[in-house]
């Protein structure tokens, strides 16, 4: 965790409100976001000014993981669900990737396939 003025993105690409503005280590003060760059989704809480990862890295890829283990390769959008405990987010080697906001987790929950059919929107291991 760090301060706003110490983070670093790269090439920031979506930003969430938190519906609920609590952290996901429920902390949050006031007005929190949701953050993605390419590569990463991090929380800000505004109030204390500080910045967290919540999953991925600085390294392109596309790996499943928890925390800084987990891989995107071009983050293009975030959705955030109405209890702010669950991310979907568009990345650019065509899979939609889920993430458990409360345990960092990143999971693919496409086959990479890209195209424009109307076909089961998601896989999802649920």
């Amino acid at each position: 965790m760090g301060d706003r003025r110490s983070a670093s993105f790269l090439h920031p690409v979506s930003v969430c409100r938190d519906p609920t503005s609590t952290s996901p280590t429920g902390t949050g003060t006031g007005t929190c976001y949701f953050m993605a760059d390419l590569v990463s989704i991090r929380y800000f809480d505004e109030a204390k000014d500080a910045v967290t990862l919540i999953c991925g890295g600085a390294d392109a890829g596309s790996a499943d993981g928890v925390g800084s283990a987990a891989r995107f390769r071009g983050i293009s959008s975030i959705l955030v669900t109405a209890d702010a405990k669950t991310i979907w987010c568009g990345d650019s080697d065509g899979r939609p990737r889920r993430v458990d906001v409360t345990t960092g987790t990143g999971t693919d929950t496409g086959t990479g396939t890209t195209g424009t059919s109307d076909r089961a929107a998601f896989a999802a291991d649920d």
